[in-house]
């Protein structure tokens, strides 16, 4: 391709420049990993895997290869929308997790840290709806958890 314009010559390669970026960014893709994408042959080169699951008290969900089931909200400490107080408050709930045939009952606390089981770490990083001046039914909780396979 011959050009016989500086000007037109620069704005071609301006263009080529653009598309290169452009194409080395969507070749980094967003940086989620997905399971279903990775041979079990190149799993080891993720070390941590983590995903987020929204459950009910009662409900069960298999995330990573753990499942996880709320069997009750234990207390509900929160400070009441609208009120003033000194702590913020948490939640805990005695929740089940299994992987395989292991099995155990665990307490998470909103405001705790993760808890280990097996490759696994499990926290309760979210609980709605907001407390209220009317204490919150069991069945109205939704809670968000964070599972990371290590």
């Amino acid at each position: 391709m011959e050009f016989k314009n500086t000007k037109k010559r620069n704005r071609a390669f301006a263009y080529m420049v653009i598309l290169l970026v452009a194409g080395a960014l969507g070749a980094l893709g967003t940086g989620t990993v997905y399971l279903s994408r990775i041979l079990p042959e190149e799993r080891e080169k993720f070390p941590t895997i983590e995903q987020q699951i929204i459950l009910r008290v009662g409900q069960e969900k298999e995330v990573l290869g753990l499942i996880v089931s709320p069997t009750k909200v234990v207390s509900d400490s929160r400070c009441p929308k609208g009120k003033v107080c000194i702590w913020a408050g948490t939640v805990s709930v005695e929740t089940v997790i299994t992987v395989g045939d292991k099995t155990e009952t665990i307490t998470l606390q909103s405001a705790g840290g993760p808890q280990r089981f097996e490759n696994y770490e499990i926290s309760l990083v979210k609980v709605f709806p907001e407390k209220g001046e009317l204490p919150v039914e069991t069945s109205q909780y939704l809670l968000t958890f964070l599972v990371v396979k290590k």
